[in-house]
């Protein structure tokens, strides 16, 4: 089982097979995993509140409505949890769903595949915050909300040095205090660090998101094309602290670091963690995605019709333009690859993509 334990930059752990994927092990003792790991099974329906009661509107769409017009053929580019699920809402509405992935696995960074001495082999270390209502209910759906456990109430930090950090959410008074409370007594920032933080922080939309989360929402979004990096060091923070801590949750947000990370991503679930006590609550898989995650989205998918083509790329999306000037897609320019090169290709013809 693999630790939600996230690494700074500057910091050391897990076993990383070339290439950057996670190869999942255990700890040698019992005692060990229990003391380390600290994860328990729960479920959707007893342990995740309606995140949508103190958070943006926005984040959290209900159900789309039922599809009255005609049935579509679709074709997805990528096997990604975002074309996983976009495929599932078109299967529900009754379309016809053909899903093209480059790789020969599916589950684009939450994906992975089995070696050839029966490793699980992982796109990266997977943590999934409390915010994450759209993926629960899509785990719901495909009946894998049992799928999850979940950690001790606490962000732990392994240091080059050996050294372990906290950020310890535990508190008896629920957001935005227990959020306060952590950022203050976290080993992880010297003093000064702190305080620059508390700065920069107080000078963003999350504290309007206290008062208005609707308002603050609006506010993060105009931030979009900005890195968090640019957005932090302008407030006052320092670049300490984004090394020690905020890159560590950049990766775990988007597999990159705050150069490069947008600040309306960042500030967008701290905004979650100030109005809602369960948003910085972590879970993970009890075993590889492909097992656990992207496998369970693939059966229910295949048994709505839909169809996964496997080892085909998208070289070139046709389109045209209409006597009003839109443009509208007319094909996908497929190539079907291996490890030495182009086997085939084929033009698919769609009326949507």
């Amino acid at each position: 089982m693999a630790s939600s334990a996230c690494f700074p930059a500057n910091s050391v752990g897990g076993i990383l097979s070339p290439g950057g994927c996670f190869r999942r092990s255990r700890p040698s003792s019992v005692a060990a995993r229990r003391s380390w790991w600290r994860v328990r099974s729960a479920s959707l329906d007893t342990n995740v509140s309606d995140m949508r009661k103190n958070a943006p509107k926005g984040l959290f769409p209900p159900e789309p409505e039922l599809y009255k017009g005609p049935k579509l053929k679709v074709a997805i580019i990528g096997a990604g949890l975002a074309g996983m699920s976009t495929a599932v809402e078109l299967l529900e509405q009754g379309h016809e769903v053909d899903i093209y992935e480059s790789r020969s696995f599916i589950g684009g960074k939450v994906g992975s595949f089995v070696d050839r001495r029966g490793n699980h082999i992982e796109m990266g270390l997977h943590v999934f915050f409390g915010c994450y209502s759209n993926l629960f209910r899509l785990l719901k759906k495909v009946g894998a909300d049992n799928n999850l456990l979940v950690k001790d109430h606490t962000h732990t930090f392994i240091n080059r040095d050996g050294k372990i950090g906290e950020l310890d959410f535990r508190f008896p008074v629920g957001a935005p205090l227990h959020g306060i409370h952590a950022f203050l007594t976290t080993n992880q920032l010297e003093t000064y660090d702190k305080a620059r933080n508390a700065v920069a922080l107080a000078l963003s939309p999350v504290v309007r998101a206290l008062v208005d989360p609707d308002g603050a929402l609006k506010d993060i979004r105009n931030l979009d094309s900005v890195s968090f990096s640019d957005w932090f060091l302008s407030k006052g923070g320092t670049r300490a602290s984004i090394q020690r801590m905020w890159d560590p949750v950049a990766y775990a947000l988007g597999f990159i670091d705050c150069d490069n990370i947008s600040a309306r991503c960042m500030l967008t679930i701290f905004s979650l963690f100030a109005t809602k006590t369960e948003a910085s609550l972590l879970r993970m898989l009890k075993g590889s995605p492909d097992m656990y995650l992207s496998g369970p989205i693939r059966k229910y998918i295949e048994a709505k019709g839909g169809r996964f083509h496997l080892r085909w790329g998208c070289r070139e999306i046709l389109h045209d333009r209409s006597i009003n000037g839109d443009t509208y897609v007319t094909g996908l320019a497929m190539s079907k690859v291996n490890s030495t090169g182009i086997l085939a290709s084929l033009t698919h013809p769609g009326t949507s993509g």
